[in-house]
């Protein structure tokens, strides 16, 4: 009892904690995931995740800008469509990650 009483007030190192995550992120993808299709790992699921990360805040960015600058009675059509044209002339690009 004094054992599990000893681990429990260990503090994990910042390794396991990440590990632990990724782990727990990679069983719920899996999960959802359909028949016949190949199990993703842990670490393709972090390098595809470390991929989209900087571009999801980007869009996050223009999305806050867009509702920003409309005003409160602005419906949702119009503020995405500010938000993917925000999107488009600070990247270049359009974002087409809107399935995330």
């Amino acid at each position: 009892m004094s054992h599990a009483l000893i681990l429990a007030q260990t503090p994990l190192l910042e390794p396991h904690k990440k590990l632990g995550f990724k782990n727990k992120v990679t069983i719920a993808f899996n999960s959802y995931a359909p028949r016949g299709v190949t199990k993703r790992t842990s670490k393709i699921c972090n390098t595809r995740s470390n991929r989209a990360s900087p571009l999801v805040s980007k869009w996050c960015d223009s999305v806050r800008e867009a509702y920003r600058i409309n005003s409160s009675g602005a419906n949702e059509d119009t503020i995405m469509q500010l938000a993917h044209e925000s999107y488009q002339n600070n990247m270049g690009k359009t974002f087409d990650l809107m399935h995330w």
